[in-house]
């Protein structure tokens, strides 16, 4: 297994492939423009990165400079090559190639949470969803309370009751830190 893969439930495991090129874009844009990013201790990851890329970019590095010309418009070929290059930049020992992939690689894991705390947080919203007998008793039985607590203007409650299958990975990152 390479150094990237996270190891998820049952031995499986994900890498920073796993990101699409959409989400692995983003992540270069972000170093290309850290004063984009919101968030102050994300932007501190961002602005670190860059300032290595920067230096690297400086020093005749290829990728580096392809990295800091990262834009929306930037195609999935272009995004796909700097990928590559990073993948065989790493493979050949270069921290920094190592650095952003391990960033792509953590971004994937943090997606991959959010999207298992957005599936909870539906069917706890919507539990007349869930096909298990006993999943869907246990998970009504919580509904009633969270919707009841919502009705009495618990703000928390709310917040719950608010999520839906497009709900941010930063909105639910608040909401579980705010439980």
């Amino acid at each position: 297994r390479r150094s990237s893969d996270l190891f998820l439930k049952g031995g499986q495991t994900q890498t920073e492939k796993d990101l699409s090129d959409e989400k692995f874009k983003i992540i270069l844009t972000r170093i290309a423009k850290p004063e984009n990013v919101v968030g102050e201790s994300e932007k501190g990851i961002y602005t670190a990165l860059h300032e290595k890329v920067v230096g690297a970019s400086t020093g005749g590095n290829k990728t580096a400079s392809a990295i800091l010309s990262v834009t929306a418009a930037t195609t999935v070929e272009e995004t796909k090559r700097i990928r590559t290059e990073l993948e065989a930049a790493q493979q050949k020992g270069d921290a920094l190639a190592k650095e952003i992939l391990d960033l792509a690689g953590t971004v994937a894991q943090q997606e991959a949470v959010a999207d298992n705390l957005r599936k909870v947080f539906v069917e706890l919203v919507h539990p007349e969803q869930i096909k298990d007998a006993a999943k869907k008793e246990q998970f009504t039985a919580v509904h009633d309370k969270v919707r009841e607590a919502s009705e009495s203007g618990n703000a928390l409650a709310v917040a719950v009751m608010g999520v839906t299958d497009v709900t941010t990975a930063e909105a639910l990152t608040k909401l579980v830190d705010d439980l």
